[in-house]
C-alpha cells in the first residue's frame, strides 16, 4: 500500500476489495486508514464484502446454519467464498465491522502514555471543528461502568489535535 502512495499518479487512486472479511475479519484495517491519511492522492476504498451471502438452513436437530457453496451438491462451487462480508446473512454486524466502524470514526482518542487523565482528542474531519460532538468516556472494570464523564473539545479545527485532561478516578 506504501508503495501507491510513495509513488503517485496524476489519477486518484481508489482500493477495491478493501475489508475482504474472510474467516475471521478483515484485519489491518487500522493500517490501510493511516496510508489514506498519509498520502492525498489515495482517495479512498470499497469495502469487499458488505454481507455474507449464506442461506438460512436447519439441520436434523433443527439448529439454524447458513449453507453455502457445495451445501447443495452443486459442482463446481466457490465453497466459503461467499461468507466474506463484514455483516452476517442475517444483517447483524459481525466483528469486521465493529472493527471498521472504529477505523473509519471521525473523531480518535487515544491515551497520553503514563498518564491516568490525559488523552489526545484528534479531529479527522476534513472541514468541520467538533463543537457539535459530545464525548463519553466511560470508565469500566470487569463489565460495570464505574464512571462515565461527558465532555466537549470546542474549536478542535478540522484535521487537527488537542491534549484534553479529563477528571477520572484512580484505579488499583
Amino acid at each position: 500500500m506504501n508503495y501507491f502512495g510513495e509513488h503517485p499518479h496524476e489519477k486518484p487512486r481508489i482500493i477495491c476489495e478493501y475489508a475482504h472479511a474472510m474467516g475471521n475479519g478483515p484485519g489491518g484495517l487500522t493500517e490501510y486508514q493511516n496510508v489514506f491519511y498519509a498520502h492525498d492522492h489515495i482517495q479512498g476504498h470499497y469495502v469487499w464484502e458488505w454481507c455474507d451471502h449464506g442461506i438460512l438452513a436447519r439441520d436434523e436437530h433443527d439448529q439454524e446454519f447458513y449453507k453455502y457453496g457445495g451445501d447443495y451438491g452443486d459442482y463446481p462451487n466457490n465453497y466459503n467464498f461467499c461468507m466474506d462480508g463484514l455483516i452476517y446473512p442475517d444483517q447483524t454486524p459481525g466483528p469486521g465491522l465493529k472493527e471498521y466502524k472504529q477505523v473509519i470514526a471521525p473523531v480518535k482518542i487515544r491515551a497520553v502514555e503514563g498518564c491516568h487523565d490525559r488523552f489526545i482528542v484528534e479531529n479527522k474531519l476534513w472541514f468541520t471543528n467538533l463543537d457539535d460532538y459530545t464525548i463519553t468516556a466511560d470508565v469500566r472494570a470487569e463489565g460495570e461502568t464505574l464512571r462515565s464523564v461527558q465532555f466537549k473539545v470546542e474549536a478542535l479545527v478540522a484535521n487537527s489535535e488537542r491534549e484534553v485532561t479529563i477528571d477520572l478516578p484512580e484505579l488499583d
